[in-house]
C-alpha cells in the first residue's frame, strides 16, 4: 500500500488539508458556527444506526462509492437515487455513503440519499475539524 513517499492515508490526509485550507473562507464567508448549530437544531433527528443493525438476522451496510484511491474508479457514473433506492429495496440495514472526493463522492450525493431512503446513513470522510 506504500507508493513512493507515504501510504495512501498519508496522501489521502494532505489532500484533505489543501482541501480544508481552500475552502476556511468559502465557508466563513457562507455561514457562522451559530447559524450552523442554527441550522442543526431545525433538521430532523438522524435515524438510530444501532438500533437498525440490531434488528434481527446479520445487518447489512449497503456502500455507496464511485471510486478507490488504491482501486481507481469502480462506478463513476453510479447514480446515488437509484442505487440507495435498490439497496433499500433488497434489505440493507443502513448505508455507508463516501463524501470523500478522493472517492469521488460529495455531501450532495449524502443529501441525495437522504432524500431517497428512510435507512440510517453513515457519512464516511476525513474530517479533520469541525
Amino acid at each position: 500500500m506504500n507508493e513512493g513517499s507515504g501510504t495512501y492515508l498519508d496522501k489521502l490526509l494532505a489532500a484533505k488539508r489543501a482541501e480544508l485550507a481552500d475552502s476556511r473562507g468559502q465557508r466563513a464567508a457562507a455561514m457562522s458556527d451559530r447559524e450552523l448549530l442554527e441550522l442543526g437544531a431545525r433538521l430532523p433527528r438522524p435515524k438510530d444506526f444501532q438500533a437498525a443493525l440490531r434488528g434481527g438476522p446479520p445487518a447489512v451496510i449497503a456502500e455507496f462509492k464511485r471510486a478507490s484511491p488504491s482501486a481507481g474508479a469502480i462506478r463513476d457514473d453510479a447514480d446515488p437515487r437509484a442505487t440507495s433506492i435498490a439497496y433499500q429495496d433488497a434489505g440493507a440495514q443502513a448505508i455507508s455513503v463516501l463524501t470523500d472526493r478522493n472517492f469521488h463522492g460529495s455531501f450532495e450525493d449524502l443529501r441525495t440519499i437522504r432524500q431517497c431512503v428512510q435507512l440510517p446513513l453513515l457519512c464516511k470522510d476525513f474530517i479533520l475539524e469541525r
